[in-house]
């Protein structure tokens, strides 16, 4: 509730109504459907409500991560700010994160069964659209035409960016389908467009995009596929797991790469893997295999950036492998819960962070600062 003026003030609840009530008699001047304002959900539930100083706008936060304008004088509602939204008890987060190519947009998913498109310029959402099941992992195409969203039951939807019309569904291979019962939240396509790879448990699916047929599986892995990359020439991947194991596989010849001769000098498109010779020093001490949630090197290849399960985002020179027990890097920190995912801007201006449990979408941007010892 909040006051307004001296001789009346407001309260919202769960009913999806605003009601402005006189202190003299407790009569209802109005009444304000919340509901009107189009949100994606149901009813919209308020938690809490201020005024402008002006005392003509009410601005109602909800339970779904919402705010919403009320003009008093007009008894209109329209939403000035969405996000993503679940239940804390059923462990609703957001995961899916991926930025355009060209320009400033950037798409998250999450449990919501949403997907939505922002720009990070206008620091606004642009659009919000639902889709039938949880999501866990979004990716561009190299020219920014198609956004690959993988869902929870291991399908991949390709929407067209223009109008985000669904493109083509692509089904999990039935190649020993009952171990694939975890949901996949890392999926790429090759620099080149080629191909589009999906982890599905512990295999990684790669699609041929002109016939949408499966190409080949990477097999090998003893644990879930957690991050992957793309060789530089699109010929390469390089993969690890949660039994925390790094593995090397040839996509055109369809095999694994044993030699180490032969991925040491690859370039990777972007990296995302979180072990490797050149990341070794990101993690901090007596941390666990899984505390990094997420890295990626920027696109001019001179910095790394990670998300942990402590709320932080690191900064590091690329390559991490300083030797002894620390290394320089800049910690910054912003999320009340677990940094899920984080992504370079295409132009290194700023990185896009997203959270765990507090459900947040984060810019920042980078400058020139001096570093901090790990």
């Amino acid at each position: 509730a909040c006051f307004i003026e001296q001789r009346a003030f407001a309260s919202a609840g769960k009913d999806g109504r605003v009601c402005i009530r006189l202190f003299s008699d407790l009569q209802a001047l109005h009444e304000i459907d919340l509901s009107a304002a189009q949100c994606m959900h149901t009813t919209p539930k308020a938690r809490a409500m201020t005024i402008d100083k002006m005392g003509n706008t009410l601005y109602v936060a909800t339970t779904s991560n919402e705010i919403i304008r009320v003009r008093i004088d007009t008894k209109s509602a329209d939403i000035v700010m969405q996000g993503h939204y679940g239940k804390m008890e059923d462990k609703d987060e957001v995961w899916g994160l991926a930025v355009s190519p060209t320009g400033a947009q950037f798409a998250t998913c999450a449990c919501d069964r949403t997907v939505r498109i922002w720009d990070a310029d206008l620091r606004t959402s642009l659009h919000a659209f639902k889709i039938p099941e949880k999501a866990r992992g979004a990716e561009y195409s190299p020219d920014g035409r198609v956004l690959a969203v993988g869902l929870g039951s291991g399908e991949v939807a390709l929407l067209e960016t223009q109008t985000f019309k669904c493109l083509k569904w692509i089904k999990p291979s039935r190649i020993r389908n009952e171990m694939r019962e975890n949901p996949q939240h890392e999926l790429k396509f090759s620099p080149d467009g080629r191909f589009l790879a999906v982890a599905r448990d512990l295999y990684i699916d790669i699609y041929n995009l002109k016939t949408f047929k499966r190409w080949w599986t990477c097999e090998g892995h003893s644990g879930s596929v957690i991050h992957f990359d793309w060789s530089e020439d699109s010929h390469f991947l390089q993969s690890t797991c949660n039994a925390y194991e790094l593995l090397f596989w040839d996509v055109l010849e369809k095999h694994i790469v044993t030699h180490r001769k032969e991925h040491t000098v690859i370039k990777w498109k972007p990296l995302t893997c979180v072990l490797g010779w050149t990341c070794q020093s990101i993690w901090p001490r007596d941390s666990a295999g899984n505390d990094i949630n997420a890295l990626m090197q920027s696109n001019d290849r001179k910095l790394l950036v990670t998300a942990d399960d402590f709320g932080d985002l690191r900064l590091f020179t690329y390559p991490a492998c300083t030797k002894g027990p620390t290394i320089l890097c800049k910690r910054y920190g912003a999320h009340s819960s677990h940094v899920t995912n984080v992504r370079w801007a295409a132009d290194d201006r700023y990185v896009i962070s997203t959270g765990g449990m507090d459900q947040m979408v984060m810019r920042w941007d980078v400058i020139e600062a001096p570093l901090q010892y790990n």
